[in-house]
């Protein structure tokens, strides 16, 4: 009898454990949206982007002197990428970025 007692304890006591160390558990895979950025560096003051002869991007400095509006979101890939200051051209350059990367680009 307490034999049969033990072994159904026994059992019991597995079944919980095997139970607990099984809840909570997930299967699946977390994705990430695809985005890059672009980050203007250097002279930035009077700087305006055009990438891929799309919208107008104008650089500049905020009200205390530092750079502002020098981060912009793109799609993964690659893309054409143009500065201009005072009606010159300062980087005209072709740019692959990675998915979840930011590539920095100098303004002279």
């Amino acid at each position: 009898m307490y034999g049969r007692i033990s072994c159904i304890l026994t059992i019991s006591a597995i079944a919980v454990i095997l139970t607990a160390c099984s809840v909570g558990y997930q299967e699946g895979i977390l994705q990430k949206d695809e985005v890059s950025y672009f980050r203007f560096a250097g002279d930035v003051a009077g700087a305006v982007v055009s990438i891929d002869n799309g919208e107008t991007i104008y650089l500049g400095l905020d009200s205390q002197g530092k750079p502002a509006n020098v981060i912009y979101k793109v799609a993964p890939g690659k893309h054409r990428v143009v500065v201009t200051k005072g009606n010159q051209v300062v980087v005209d350059r072709i740019v692959i970025v990675d998915n979840q990367n930011t590539r920095e680009i100098q303004v002279p």
